[in-house]
């Protein structure tokens, strides 16, 4: 389910920038559209993460998955900036209801944090190389249209695999709404999460235009981020450090790849970034998680 998610919202995600400018959306539009989208991710996930705390995950993890898929196919009927913002902002929201659930689940199995984490980077990695050559290949009456199909029908298929889930020994917590001990501990992991965040999203927000710009494809686009999870997807499982460490670490790689960022003048050059990104995101990820979920 973590490997589908993912390949599903990636598949979907990646090439919003270049749909909402084909839309006709300005670089301001452009930034909203991807703020809408992260900021009803971020409220859902308080909202549904709590109350999967206090009711327990099976429920949540469901009702999020069919919801995703529902939202997934709303974002192929966009035909303009406002409509694309808010078909985006409620498929960020349908993405934040359940990875919590998920998290909590697998953490509860006795999964090891840093392989299930991996799982979900192959799958955005899958995702987005999948997604990059069916928006080459199979134009239809837009190129973004088959990757929106097929990030409803990932989803899908993870709600059909969710309704066989084994049962575990759930740990229900009563949390308050707002936490204020658990924010103060947690402070500095939030505040390493969202200030690098912050530079990531930069990039981001823009990046599929750079793509193209320097002489890339949808494809190009695809592999890029493929190269990326991918080789998160390899050093995930292989991670075996202190959690404080691998934040130490994820954080100086995170600086270093975004200055080679600025350097950055054809394809090859961009793909060789991607393989410190993906070590510098995966180390810093499963090390903040890891210290998040102890």
């Amino acid at each position: 389910i973590n490997m589908l998610s993912n390949a599903a919202w990636f598949s979907s995600l990646f090439l919003i920038p270049l749909f909402a400018q084909d839309l006709g959306a300005t670089e301001e539009q452009i930034g909203l559209i991807v703020a809408g989208y992260g900021t009803a991710s971020f409220i859902s996930s308080y909202i549904f993460g709590r109350l999967a705390d206090i009711h327990g995950r099976r429920l949540f993890l469901r009702f999020g998955l069919i919801f995703s898929a529902f939202a997934a196919i709303l974002q192929i009927f966009s035909h303009d900036p406002l409509t694309l913002l808010l078909t985006r902002a409620l498929m960020g929201f349908s993405a934040g209801i359940f990875p919590a659930a998920l998290m909590a689940y697998a953490y509860e199995s006795k999964w090891k944090m840093g392989k299930f984490m991996a799982y979900g980077s192959l799958g955005w990695g899958v995702g987005t190389i999948v997604a990059g050559i069916l928006a080459t290949v199979i134009v239809m009456s837009n190129p973004y249209m088959a990757p929106f199909l097929l990030s409803a029908l990932l989803l899908i298929l993870s709600f059909i695999i969710s309704m066989k889930m084994p049962k575990v020994q759930e740990h229900r917590i009563k949390v308050p709404l707002f936490p204020v001990k658990v924010i103060k501990k947690n402070m500095p992991v939030y505040l390493t999460l969202l200030i690098r965040h912050m530079g990531a999203c930069t990039i981001w927000v823009i990046f599929p235009i750079f793509v193209i710009q320097i002489g890339g494809s949808f494809f190009w686009i695809g592999v890029i981020y493929g190269v990326n999870s991918l080789t998160q997807f390899i050093v995930m499982r292989r991670l075996r450090a202190k959690s404080t460490t691998l934040i130490f670490w994820g954080l100086i790689l995170s600086m270093i790849t975004f200055f080679l960022f600025t350097l950055c003048e054809n394809i090859w050059q961009l793909l060789s970034t991607q393989l410190l990104l993906g070590t510098a995101w995966a180390m810093l990820y499963v090390g903040s998680i890891k210290f998040i979920m102890s």
